[in-house]
């Protein structure tokens, strides 16, 4: 098994303890939850490039890696919304897009065209997503986040990158669905 298989099973493997640390009412639980969540989100960074630069990338990867990122942003997102930190809308569009995203590879895989790269769009939405994720969980430890509102514009940033992105795949991919 190559190492970037083995930092996405590391992501995998951290996603429930990330919801146990969320599900607990463990003092200092929003900072553990954020210091697991961007341990999981540098894994997704580590994996690709390591696969890439060792041309180690497996059908595996290609699999279990967007998946991996997925269920990570799903498993901080779910508990946000559930108490009432993020909207249900926001949740909606952020993983409508990756489920539209997934299924249009999925179409275009079928199609016999290679795997859709991410554009630079998509990579910065992913930023933004982590980085208000991370600012959410942090907001009991650093109130001012939410005092001053400042993870809900960065959310809000990246719910219009979400959508922005998602055209922008869309119609630079639109051959795939002809």
């Amino acid at each position: 098994m190559t190492l970037a298989n083995k930092l996405t099973i590391a992501r995998l493997v951290l996603i429930p303890v990330l919801l146990g640390v969320l599900a607990s009412s463990v003092p200092w639980s929003g900072l553990l939850a954020a210091i697991l969540f961007v341990v999981a989100a540098v894994t997704d960074i580590l994996d690709g490039k390591i696969a890439r630069s060792t041309h180690t990338v497996t059908d595996f990867g290609k699999i279990f890696d967007p998946i991996a990122d997925k269920l990570l942003v799903l498993a901080a997102l779910l508990p946000l919304t559930a108490a009432g930190r993020v909207h249900w809308a926001v949740t909606f569009i952020i993983l409508g897009r990756e489920l539209a995203i997934s299924g249009f590879r999925i179409v275009a895989a079928a199609k016999g065209i290679p795997v859709i790269a991410a554009s630079s769009l998509g990579k910065l939405k992913t930023v933004l997503t982590d980085v208000a994720i991370v600012m959410m969980l942090l907001e009991d430890t650093l109130p001012f986040l939410r005092t001053w509102w400042i993870s809900d514009a960065v959310m809000l940033a990246a719910v219009v990158l979400t959508v922005v992105s998602m055209m922008d795949y869309f119609v630079k991919n639109r051959v795939a669905m002809q």
